[in-house]
């Protein structure tokens, strides 16, 4: 029967993760499940629901940070829909608070969060999650990561036995990231360098391919005497997206740029305007383990004190024979380490126990009876069905990503091969499908360097590929009979463009419905992207209702509009390409229902 008190409620967290995912996500993940006075049913679905979830069957939903809400290869269309409609309480954890700070606002809006957690403070949560924006939404600030209680309880090597003596894993974040984000590399870098000097023993590294997962880490980790560390973060708040774009697209063209160009052409206004700094998961990990923690200097949310938690290491490293001083003194790093371990680690506020608290009190404030499930709860033996088929959906991505990543390269070089004219003759069979796929080269996707790029966070990907479906094939458009016959009647095109000037709105229409006059022919839309005079790009159905993998009526590329302030000859050539008037045979096909 429906839950009849919030007092104990079935909340389905929405999330993503499998065998490689870091440990700090797990670690939250099972947090939340463990700790919560409700009832937590887990679904790890990337993209669209399963089809056999029947969302009526919760009380609530609860977003998790490793699905970014406003990118459709994280949360896809139909799910975005699905969890817009859905009448229960819904609570969104958001993670790297700086990355597209508007579109997430806007996600988060349509999908009619209730209550939301991030890592912005108090100083500057207005800022990045605007009140007028999101009205009516409880904000709740919280850690980036907490103490997973069995890391306190695991048998560790004495500090002397630890052949290593210091350690670092990190990725070489993107410049625009700014200054911040820099420190995370540089450190690494510059402690590689004093090694030698101090004939240290380290294990550092910032390429991809030496991360290290799961129990694998945590025995890394005990193998250190000491680990590096900074905050995290970013120094630079990109509200648009646009400084991401920007750099990517300059660093794109010219690989050899370095930060201080970038940060000199794109954000230097930006960098450390808006400061996201918070205490890295890693430094709790660290603490738990009865590891040295060395750390650039910094506030560290508050939750370590320099000299008694952790070694401070200034940012010149000018103190890095001090450092070296203690880490070679047992006594002495063994202070640091107890410290740390008992007032860091075994501090109940720092346990995700906590964190979870703070949820469930959030979720008591804005929780109503009108939110409670329409239809008896799932068991258990339900609810694996359902797992299950979200569990093949991500085994069959997996797969097809391998496979396409593999074939890749060999299709782009047997494509080279060929003849100018069957390469043509190519592209006007299979057109975008082709592009999108195989990756063949065309006029607006030749900056665009890889696969791998195209569907990359910025969402471009999605853009292109709804763009190529409505350009290509006539099985993923649906109309009335009589409409087609009016479009082909009056020639019109079948995908059409105007400029609203007075929103600076570019709206992609298919079908009948747009004023005469106001459409742009391709020289006019050009001049209006290299002006900058296009600041959204919107697309919606008329006649034309686009279905299938698409599954709405209307979007937004803001991608788009944000690419042409970048490069816009780009979205110029896109538009070019994409589209077009209407093939009299086709559409007479369709209306005769042939």
């Amino acid at each position: 029967m429906p839950v009849e008190s919030k007092e104990n409620l079935n909340l389905l967290l929405l999330c993503d993760f499998n065998d490689r995912t870091a440990s700090t996500i797990v670690d939250h993940i099972e947090g939340l499940r463990n700790y919560s006075k409700h009832k937590i049913w887990i679904l790890s679905s990337r993209g669209e629901l399963p089809q056999n979830l029947d969302l009526r069957r919760f009380d609530g939903i609860i977003i998790h940070y490793s699905l970014v809400a406003c990118l459709n290869s994280f949360i896809g269309p139909k799910a975005r829909a699905a969890i817009r409609g859905f009448k229960g309480i819904k609570v969104a954890f958001v993670q790297d608070d700086y990355r597209f700070i508007d579109m997430t606002v806007a996600a988060l809006s349509y999908l009619g969060v209730d209550v939301l957690f991030g890592l912005a403070g108090p100083d500057i949560i207005d800022q990045v999650y605007s009140p007028t924006k999101l009205p009516g939404v409880l904000r709740e600030t919280v850690l980036a990561g907490y103490v997973p209680v069995h890391l306190t309880k695991q048998n560790v090597p004495p500090f002397a036995d630890r052949p290593i003596d210091i350690g670092y894993r990190a990725r070489k974040l993107p410049a625009w990231l700014g200054s911040h984000g820099k420190e995370k590399w540089v450190i690494a870098e510059r402690v590689i360098a004093d090694a030698a000097r101090f004939n240290l023993r380290c294990d550092i590294s910032t390429n991809e391919s030496d991360r290290i997962y799961g129990d694998d880490w945590i025995g890394f980790v005990t193998s250190c005497k000491a680990m590096l560390g900074s905050e995290s973060g970013s120094g630079v708040c990109d509200f648009t997206g646009r400084i991401q774009l920007k750099v990517e697209s300059h660093v794109a063209k010219h690989p050899t740029a370095t930060f201080e160009e970038l940060r000199e052409l794109y954000f230097k206004e930006d960098d450390g305007r808006v400061m996201m700094n918070v205490i890295s998961p890693r430094c709790f990990e660290a603490a738990a383990l009865r590891t040295l923690m060395i750390l650039y200097e910094g506030y560290y949310s508050g939750r370590l004190i320099a000299w008694r938690h952790y070694l401070p290491l200034k940012r010149d490293h000018s103190n890095m024979d001090e450092v070296v001083a203690i880490l070679r003194n047992p006594a002495e790093a063994q202070k640091i380490i107890d410290a740390a371990y008992s007032e860091v680690a075994l501090n109940p506020e720092n346990l995700f126990e906590a964190m979870v608290q703070k949820m469930d009190v959030a979720v008591g404030k804005r929780f109503a009876p009108r939110m409670l499930a329409s239809k008896p709860a799932y068991d258990e033996k339900q609810f694996f069905a359902v797992r299950e088929v979200a569990r093949q959906k991500q085994h069959r991505r997996e797969v097809l990503h391998r496979i396409v990543s593999g074939l890749l390269p060999y299709v782009q070089a047997g494509l080279a091969l060929l003849p100018a004219g069957i390469r043509a003759w190519l592209h006007s069979k299979l057109r975008g499908v082709w592009w999108l796929l195989l990756g063949v080269e065309t006029p607006g996707m030749r900056r665009i360097k890889t696969f791998r790029r195209l569907v990359g966070s910025s969402g471009l990907g999605a853009a292109f590929k709804t763009m190529s479906m409505c350009r290509l094939h006539p099985g993923f458009l649906e109309a009335d009979v009589s409409d087609l016959a009016q479009l082909l009647a009056s020639g019109e095109p079948r995908i059409r463009i105007y400029l609203d000037d007075v929103s600076n709105s570019l709206e992609i229409c298919f079908g009948a419905g747009v004023p005469a006059g106001r459409r742009i022919e391709s020289s006019a839309l050009r001049k209006a992207l290299r002006t900058n005079s296009v600041r959204h790009i919107f697309w919606r159905a008329e006649a034309i209702e686009v279905v299938g993998m698409l599954g709405m009526s209307s979007g937004s590329f803001q991608d788009l509009a944000n690419l042409a302030e970048t490069d816009s000859d780009i979205v110029a050539d896109l538009f070019d390409q994409l589209l077009f008037r209407p093939e009299p045979n086709v559409l007479r096909s369709q209306v005769s229902g042939n």
